[in-house]
Formats: C-alpha cells, structure tokens, sequence
C-alpha cells in the first residue's frame, strides 16, 4: 500500500480533517468531514459573535484596557436559541471549532479552544437566586473539576480552572425550553449574572459563555409567547453592560447560502472540479430549508459528486 502523509496538526479539530483527507485517498464511502455541510449558513450569527469578542479586548495588545478607556469583559454572553430541525447543537460545535480562527484579533491564541458544557441546575424554579446560584456553580464546578461540591472552595476551584486557559474557552449549556414556568426568565438572569460577575483576572481573549435554548418545532403560542418575552426582558435588562447579545432565533438555509458554500475551497476539493449548483438548485425551494435538512441534502449531493469523480 502506498503511504499517505496527512501532514501536522496543532487542534484537536484537525484530526477530523485529517481523518476526511485520509478517506477521500483510500476512497472510502463518505468523504465529507462531519460538520461541513453545517457550514453552508450561520453567516449573521457567528458575524454577530465576532463583533461581540472583539469588541471586549483592546485594539492594541500592548496596552491595558484602562489605558484604552475600554472596560475589560472576560466574559461575554451570547443567547442561541432554534427548534431542533436548526440544529443549535451543530452551530456550538462549527463555533467550537471555527469561530476563532476567523478572528485576526486572537491569531497569538493557536491552540485549542477548551469547551466546556455544565449541566443546568436540577430542582424547580422559583426557590431564589441564590439557591439556583448555589446549585449552578455546584455544575460548573462539576464540569470542570468532576467535583460535584459547592460553596467558596467550589468558586475558587472554578476561578482557578478557568485561569489556567488564557486562550478561547467556549462554555455551552442548555437551557430547558419544553415548559417555561414562571421563575425560569429569572434563574436564566442569574445564570448570565454568575458569569458577567466571576471575578477572573483581565483576560486578552475572553471566555464567550452561550446559553442554548432549543424548544420543540411545534411549540404551542403560550410556550413561544413566553420564551419571546424572556429574551426581550434578558436583552433590556442586560443592553447597558455592552457584554450580552440576544442572538436573532435560527432560521431556514436558503439556496443562495447553499451555493456560496458550494464554493469553498473544501467543498470544491472534495466534489473535484464537478460543479454542484444543478444539484442544489433542485434541492431547495423558495422557502429554504430547515439547517439539519439542508445539511444532509448537501452532504449527500457532496458525497454523490465525489464518487463520481473517483470512479469516471
């Protein structure tokens, strides 16, 4: 057999790509890395994201944020909400892995995004902040030290877990969307709180911590009434602290953004000089598609045109 090099990696990430290219040489039956059709769409989101990080460092990496009259965030906000045909699972992970390389802002940060995703609290809403607070750090604790433990040693041990990451950390964590009884607005208002308030050390790449919400397809009106207005309260509450965003809800893929990925050069390389616009075209409709629909359609178009080529 012949040899295959696959070159270097420096991410974790990398193995993905690496183990598509080593796929696509031994002709395998799917050449097309698990997340890449997820890419096809998300551009205004993760611009929105983008804005958010850079907006909370300062333009020169030499100077303080104080000498800049800029207050320093190390930690930002950012609220996703999509029923589960948009896949707000798969937006986290194309994040977690694409988010910061994009960002000439945190080049100095090459290594690994750590990422973390803390269970939400057990117990019902409405027993107070601070019982939800005591119940939430005693997750985050878990999460990033295995000890289930809260109180003052659990805040530390958390300070110190997230200290000994100065590059991109990612924090994930879902929030419960098949009910929203009354108190949920407010533990999610503590959740935010928990974060903004860490008394870390002046990060120069911060920590972008993003509640998930992803209620079912066919909510009822009271269920989406209610979800609405708790983000608008959570987007007037927090508007003033220049550190949390609301992010718009995800919504259809259209067959414009299908086709600009269509042009990637990944994409490009995999489907090997075949162009797929026809096929895309006939798979979308003026409505678009839901992400995780879209995302299979194109992974099979793909995954068709690449055979092709490798058998013609």
């Amino acid at each position: 057999m012949d040899a295959h090099g696959v070159g270097e990696f420096d991410d974790p990430s990398d193995l993905g790509r690496i183990g598509s290219d080593l796929n696509r040489d031994l002709g395998r039956a799917d050449p097309v890395p698990p997340l890449l059709p997820y890419l096809c769409d998300r551009t205004e989101p993760t611009m929105e994201l983008s804005e958010l990080l850079e907006a909370s460092v300062p333009a020169d990496p030499d100077t303080t944020f104080f000498e800049q009259g800029i207050e320093a965030a190390s930690v930002v906000v950012a609220l996703v909400r999509g029923v589960r045909d948009q896949a707000p699972d798969k937006f986290i992970e194309t994040l977690h892995h694409e988010l910061w390389r994009k960002l000439p802002r945190f080049s100095g940060h090459d290594g690994p995004v750590q990422r973390y995703a803390p269970q939400w609290p057990r117990g019902r809403p409405g027993k107070g902040a601070g019982s939800f607070e005591r119940r939430l750090l005693g997750c985050v604790n878990a999460e990033l030290n295995g000890d289930l433990s809260g109180g003052k040693k659990a805040g530390k041990a958390v300070l110190e877990a997230l200290s000994a990451h100065p590059g991109p950390v990612l924090v994930s964590i879902q929030v419960p969307t098949s009910q929203w009884p009354r108190g949920r607005t407010a533990e999610l208002e503590t959740l935010i709180r928990f974060w903004l308030e860490l008394e870390l050390e002046e990060r120069a790449c911060p920590i972008l911590v993003v509640p998930v919400l992803k209620p079912p397809r066919k909510m009822r009106w009271l269920l989406r009434r209610r979800i609405n207005a708790a983000l608008d309260d959570i987007a007037a509450t927090f508007h003033d602290t220049g550190a949390v965003r609301v992010l718009d809800a995800l919504d259809n893929v259209g067959a414009l953004d299908a086709d600009q990925w269509s042009l990637r050069e990944d994409v490009k390389e995999i489907a090997r000089g075949k162009s797929i616009a026809a096929e895309i075209g006939e798979l979308f409709d003026d409505d678009g598609l839901p992400m995780s629909e879209a995302a299979e359609g194109l992974r099979t178009i793909l995954a068709a045109a690449h055979r092709e080529r490798s058998t013609g």
